[in-house]
């Protein structure tokens, strides 16, 4: 089977797709292969973009973590 011209996977599609997973499996039962399937890939190819399951978790802590507005802080003069 040939490569697809734009790719399925991105970082970010990733990330947003195992969020949707731990949030209906919990942290503690969420897996490549579930991620896999909500991408519609099969697990391995997730390897071309992440060394593993907790590099996979950092992109998502850190896909969070930029979802949250900056804090407005007023100064008092």
């Amino acid at each position: 089977m040939a490569r697809p011209s734009t790719p399925l996977i991105s970082r970010e599609g990733a990330a947003r797709a195992a969020l949707a997973v731990i949030d209906q499996h919990g942290l503690e039962g969420w897996s490549l292969d579930e991620v896999a399937r909500a991408l519609g890939v099969r697990a391995p190819s997730l390897y071309q973009h992440f060394k593993g399951k907790s590099d996979l978790l950092a992109e998502v802590a850190m896909l969070i973590l930029k979802d949250i507005p900056a804090p407005v802080i007023e100064e008092n003069v």
